[in-house]
């Protein structure tokens, strides 16, 4: 069956960060895993345009083919203001076939939190996407929707009204079964909300139709216990990033559509000396 990208971008109006070459990275690294992509780039107002141009070249680098739509940034719903108009309210709409949904993770609170972020981003993609023969065996039954580190009942979070979701906002889902469910169970779903992404299928998606990889179930599991968890049991096995990805970086904005596979490495935002002086070494 085949499988569509959908990717929720919000462009900073800071610019590009580490973040985004870590998000660009995984993009590169599992592109054949998607036959069709289609990006959402999110923006404020007083977004530069220069910001906006840089990411849709990144883009069309890696995906020369991929649909790209601009959606107004709402600063209190985010990802939740288009995956509630353009995505649950148009179920009907869908081809029948399964979508991974994710977005660049951590970009409001890179300042803050870098080292939680990239934690979490590395683990998104690796969990939602390494193991696709074991997703892709799911995909052929009776399953809705399929993602990692599922928590059920958080009390820790009390804005949280779901029966369960998957922590972190990255999975694959096939619009059509979802629909299908909805209407057979005459399910309603809540309204529009910060985290109403997150929860979604959570309030419309019994346990017997979700597929979770690992197979993890965090009961009432804070964050700091999810965290503990990902680094005993994950990072012995990932092939996490190092720093000259994280911290110098592919140029994936400027570099030639046909050098894609260069090895090249631009360290983003340093000097022309600084970065003719790396490249020496």
């Amino acid at each position: 069956m085949n499988k569509e990208l959908i990717y929720y971008f919000y462009v900073h109006k800071t610019g590009w960060n580490d973040l985004y070459n870590i998000h660009f990275y995984y993009l590169e690294k599992y592109k054949d895993r998607f036959d069709a992509q289609t990006f959402i780039i999110a923006t404020d107002n007083d977004t530069p345009a220069e910001h906006i141009h840089n990411v849709e070249r990144a883009i069309i680098n890696i995906f020369p083919s991929a649909k790209i739509i601009y959606y107004p940034n709402d600063k209190e719903l985010r990802e939740s203001n288009y995956f509630y108009n353009e995505i649950a309210l148009k179920l009907d709409d869908f081809d029948d076939k399964w979508y991974f949904f994710s977005h660049n993770k951590g970009v409001d609170t890179y300042y803050t939190t870098k080292e939680v972020c990239e934690f979490w981003i590395e683990a998104m993609y690796f969990m939602n996407l390494n193991y696709m023969n074991d997703i892709e065996k799911q995909m052929n039954g009776d399953t809705a929707v399929i993602g990692t580190f599922l928590i059920r009942n958080l009390k820790a979070w009390s804005w949280l009204k779901y029966n369960w979701h998957f922590s972190g906002t990255y999975w694959w889902f096939r619009p059509h079964k979802v629909n299908a469910i909805i209407k057979e169970n005459k399910s309603s779903f809540p309204a529009n909300s910060r985290y109403f992404t997150e929860g979604f299928f959570g309030s419309v998606i019994p346990d017997d139709h979700r597929y979770v990889k690992p197979s993890l179930d965090i009961y009432n599991a804070n964050y700091r216990q999810k965290t503990n968890w990902m680094s005993r049991h994950i990072r012995k096995d990932f092939m996490y990033i190092n720093n000259d990805v994280k911290s110098n970086g592919k140029d994936y904005y400027t570099r030639e559509p046909e050098k894609i596979k260069r090895k090249k490495i631009t360290v983003i935002n340093l000097t022309e000396d600084e970065n003719n002086k790396i490249q020496s070494n």
